[in-house]
């Protein structure tokens, strides 16, 4: 069977009615490979338990990965990890997202099987299956929010919104669309009582739903109309949407840039549409897969790469507070230049993944994570991680935390325990070595205006204040008010560092003088105990199979190794850091034995 074959299988497997029927479908193929299982006289599998399912993906994941995953989507439970579910379900859509067949129904189910993850639609038992087959009745492989971009004018955009509310609604919910009026602001009355009527289902085709018709009250006149769109809905657009032909995809990305430049008030004096504003800009435009070139000669709206806008930005340098003369090359590109804030798409997911990883710090990863909020910018109180002995793996939760966060989270490390002067800060511009501040390099490195700026073992530093230390340095940027108009010696111009976010790690805090303290919130870490150590063990066991893939095939680690490996690591004080080199020594001994034997 071709490749290509294989895939239009997978789809129509994900499309299964239920758990059972895509048991035998998974049986049948697996047969037809080659692999022999232990089936019943009637041909079923004799045990198919979520945990036997999953064995047999791993066997089979040499023979014919893609049979192995189907069997992985098998052994899923809700009880699982939120990134459990969410990696095998992505690496299923990368497949299907390529076939050259009609893959859109297998989409929308495995859309609901990451709403199912996330949290958004709750299931009563493990049949993911069933579940995907009944949000479906009314799902598409793309929300209603990202179909209406498509329309060339608001009329045609009510008119189609109006009769996709009612085949989603049917007789499910009391949610008919709003008539149509002729007096704009009745009519945005009447769409807002819509819009939170279908709020208040708390059903995710109706928060779809929601987001569309708050696009129908999004005018070029009010840019802040577009405020609580526009972020979803770029979200919607490039990860909740199966767009199989490119094409499309990249007409409907160059429709949504248009759509972030209505929201920075570029078209105010204008009375028509978004929508129509939208199809006049991408009038000229190819539909075709090739990348997006210029839009009706604009200058303004460059390729498709350059011009989509990535969200909410920030002026970091404004023009008139900083002179271009003398001014570093890179430095002057950044003069008037709108960085992006890097918007944390879901608060709830990024806690769950992390306490899921810290079971021993579940509160205080709770404490971390809860100034973050879904679809807004990330935005973190400065904080210090502390625990009284090392190895209780601060530094990597601030890492894990903004891979948590987004991909486009960027952080720049500091190491406190080389740092005898005020360097933190910069050095003056007379100076032939002169160097910007820590958070100004962090946003000159990333180009986002609120990565992070993490400080480790911040109680190391020196306490000498010839040169200035780095604890007085800190201090101006733990506060908005002084952060937001630094005065960057080292250029001589004034930048807004206010979004830049501050962390720090330290085993002691007493040292720490009184200022730092006042201005950072204290999160202590607790250490792990030996009821967290199969958990523990579990995760890493993961990251050393992410690094070796001859270990992603490893049995879970036994009873009695892990005895034996909660003694060795009780005498080492429950050092995260000291776990990772004794369950990698549990692996060697056990090829060792495996060979002798």
């Amino acid at each position: 069977m071709s490749n290509e074959q294989m895939l239009m299988w997978l789809a129509a497997f994900v499309r299964s009615p239920n758990r059972w029927v895509a048991l035998r479908s998974a049986t049948e193929r697996t047969a037809l490979a080659g692999v022999e299982l232990n089936l019943l006289p009637d041909g079923t599998l004799r045990d198919v338990s979520a945990g036997a399912v999953g064995r047999l993906a791993t066997c089979i994941k040499a023979v014919d990965p893609l049979i192995a995953l189907a069997w992985q989507m098998l052994s899923l439970q809700r009880t699982d990890a939120p990134f459990v579910i969410q990696s095998v379900v992505k690496g299923c859509m990368a497949l299907l997202t390529g076939a050259k067949g009609d893959t859109q129904v297998a989409l929308a189910h495995l859309r609901t099987w990451d709403d199912i993850a996330c949290g958004r639609i709750e299931v009563d038992d493990d049949d993911f299956f069933r579940a995907a087959t009944r949000e479906n009745i009314v799902a598409s492989g793309m929300p209603a929010c990202v179909e209406l971009l498509d329309c060339a004018r608001w009329d045609d955009a009510f008119s189609w919104l109006s009769e996709e509310n009612k085949r989603q609604a049917g007789n499910d919910v009391d949610a008919w669309p709003p008539p149509r009026k002729s007096d704009r602001k009745v009519q945005r009355d009447l769409i807002n009582t819509h819009v939170e009527m279908l709020w208040s289902q708390g059903v995710a085709w109706c928060g779809d739903l929601a987001l569309a018709w708050q696009m129908m009250m999004c005018d070029p006149r009010r840019p802040p109309s577009f405020q609580a769109v526009m972020p979803q809905l770029t979200w919607s657009l490039e990860k909740r949407s199966v767009v199989s032909d490119a094409g499309l995809q990249d007409l409907l990305h160059a429709k949504l840039a248009v759509w972030w430049l209505g929201a920075a008030g570029r078209w105010e004096d204008s009375d028509t549409s978004i929508f129509r504003i939208a199809d006049m800009k991408t009038a000229g435009h190819e539909y075709h897969s090739a990348p997006l070139a210029e839009f009706d000669g604009d200058p303004s709206l460059l390729s498709l790469k350059e011009s989509r806008p990535v969200g909410p930005s920030v002026v970091v340098m404004r023009k008139d507070r900083a002179e271009e003369r003398g001014l570093p090359q890179g430095w002057k590109d950044l003069r008037d230049q709108a960085l992006p804030l890097v918007i944390c798409r879901d608060a709830a997911e990024v806690r769950e993944r992390l306490q899921d990883e810290y079971p021993h710090a579940w509160r205080e990863v709770a404490m971390l994570t809860q100034d973050l909020r879904s679809g807004e910018p990330v935005r973190i109180k400065p904080t210090l991680l502390a625990s009284r002995q090392p190895g209780t793996g601060k530094t990597r939760l601030v890492r894990r935390l903004a891979e948590a966060i987004s991909p486009e989270m960027y952080i720049y490390r500091f190491d406190a325990a080389s740092a005898f002067d005020g360097m933190y800060g910069g050095t003056p511009k007379g100076w032939s070595s002169a160097q910007a501040s820590v958070p100004a390099r962090a946003i000159m490195a990333s180009k986002t205006a609120n990565p992070i700026a993490c400080v480790d073992e911040i109680c190391k530093a020196g306490t000498g204040d010839h040169n200035g230390n780095l604890w007085s340095a800190m201090t101006p940027h733990l506060e908005i008010e002084t952060s937001c108009r630094y005065r960057e010696s080292s250029i001589d111009a004034e930048l807004d560092l206010s979004h830049v976010i501050h962390l720090a790690t330290a085993n002691s805090v007493e040292r720490l003088p009184s200022q730092l303290r006042d201005r950072m919130r204290v999160i202590r870490i607790p250490a792990p105990t030996l009821a967290h150590l199969p958990r523990l063990a579990a995760l890493v066991m993961r990251d050393l199979a992410a690094e070796d893939d001859a270990r992603s095939c490893e049995e879970p680690l036994a009873a009695d190794e892990l005895e034996i490996l909660g003694r060795a690591w009780a005498r080492e004080r429950f050092s995260m850091r000291k776990l990772q080199r004794l369950v990698a020594a549990t692996l060697e001994a056990r090829d060792a034995c495996a060979r002798r034997h």
